[in-house]
């Protein structure tokens, strides 16, 4: 009897465990066809003072017939993990960096976002970026 409570205490907390590292997967966009944020540089680093002035640049997109591909680099908290997504409203698609972790810290890093967006209607809009 003792070793069939102490079996059902080891499934009980190792069940459980394995429910803590499951995670939910964002709901994206649905035009959104593919999102990634790579990091680039961390606060300090010698590739920073090159690359922080262009995350300043205007978002300039390409359209590829019923597609349009953006790369633009971002700032972002350092301790952070990012999902891309995007929100259309009418003439103008922001694109969102997503913190998907609850660690934040005082660093900053330059991420380079790339967004795959579909665009069956071949229509040109406005681009800006936005955080949550």
């Amino acid at each position: 009897m003792k070793y069939f409570v102490y079996i059902l205490l080891v499934i009980f907390f190792s069940c459980q465990s394995k429910q803590e590292n499951i995670k939910e997967k964002p709901v994206l966009h649905e035009d959104l066809i593919y999102t990634n944020l790579r990091f680039m540089a961390d606060l300090g680093d010698e590739n920073w003072e090159k690359l922080q002035p262009q995350t300043n640049n205007k978002i300039e997109p390409k359209y590829l017939d019923d597609i349009i591909y953006i790369s633009q680099l971002v700032d972002a908290n350092a301790c952070g993990n990012y999902v891309g997504d995007i929100e259309i409203k009418k003439d103008s698609i922001y694109l969102i960096c997503k913190m998907t972790s609850k660690e934040i810290c005082t660093s900053m890093a330059i991420y380079k976002a790339t967004y795959i967006i579909k665009n069956p209607e071949i229509k040109k809009y406005k681009m800006a970026i936005k955080y949550e």
